[in-house]
């Protein structure tokens, strides 16, 4: 490893899931949502993996993963209309493990459904 690139690529998956992380419980918060209350859906989060695993540390209190696979049987806006936020990891690139991986933490990927039916992108 050289100088000029200090850091290594597992530190941006680590950096990645905080991120998103944060994200969501600051927005319970905003709406005044007890995390331990909060209701979150993940939207393919197998590009995230450990996500998951930091929300429940963080002590978020119910966490739904979402898949394309079960939109046939339960689609992702009929689930939105009961919960409080949606993290989309939906979209192109690999996993976040993934080097070339187009996820970034700091575009809008979670959104807000706290206080409406139809998803607005977290600012």
């Amino acid at each position: 490893m050289s100088a000029r690139h200090p850091t290594t690529s597992r530190q941006s998956p680590n950096l990645t899931t905080s991120t998103l992380a944060k994200s969501v419980v600051s927005m319970l918060s905003r709406h005044n949502i007890a995390v331990n209350r909060g209701r979150v859906i993940i939207a393919c989060s197998e590009r995230v993996p450990l996500l998951v695993s930091a929300l429940i540390e963080d002590g978020v209190g119910r966490i739904t993963r979402w898949n394309s696979i079960d939109a046939q049987d339960f689609p992702l806006t009929l689930l939105i209309s009961n919960n409080d936020v949606l993290v989309d990891l939906s979209g192109p690139g690999g996993t976040v493990d993934d080097p070339g991986s187009s996820i970034d933490p700091f575009t809008d990927r979670v959104f807000d459904l706290a206080e409406q039916s139809s998803p607005r992108r977290c600012r």
